[in-house]
């Protein structure tokens, strides 16, 4: 009888989805979103100017609008990150431009807002 419950149980075992996922190198990725909006996304990396941010209205993460980008500039001498300066109810803000997306003439950063305006 112990012989017929070992293999009934290495049988179960053999047959459970955590031991049929497929071999590491033929795992498949789940697919990528396209960027269909024609949004310009910058990586962080210099996909695409801060200077040319300069003029266009700055959003905030969660949508809401901060103000004009008056101008890009290097966060510091060792740094290749770059900040822009946006005005806000008379305020000049420095927000990081690392992960800012264009989209038409507005350029939403990563800050919300809340934590944008409390510079």
């Amino acid at each position: 009888m112990k012989p017929l419950l070992i293999a009934g149980a290495l049988a179960a075992l053999l047959g459970s989805p955590a031991l049929s996922q497929p071999a590491p190198g033929n795992a498949t990725q789940p697919a990528v979103p396209a960027l269909n909006s024609g949004e310009e996304v910058d990586s962080g990396v210099g996909a695409t100017d801060p200077q040319s941010f300069v003029g266009r209205t700055a959003m905030s993460a969660d949508g809401r609008e901060i103000g004009p980008i008056r101008e890009a500039q290097m966060a510091g001498d060792t740094s290749d990150g770059e900040l822009l300066v946006v005005e806000h109810e008379g305020r000049m803000l420095r927000l990081p431009a690392s992960g800012a997306s264009v989209s038409g003439e507005r350029v939403t950063v990563s800050s919300t807002f809340d934590r944008a305006i409390a510079n």
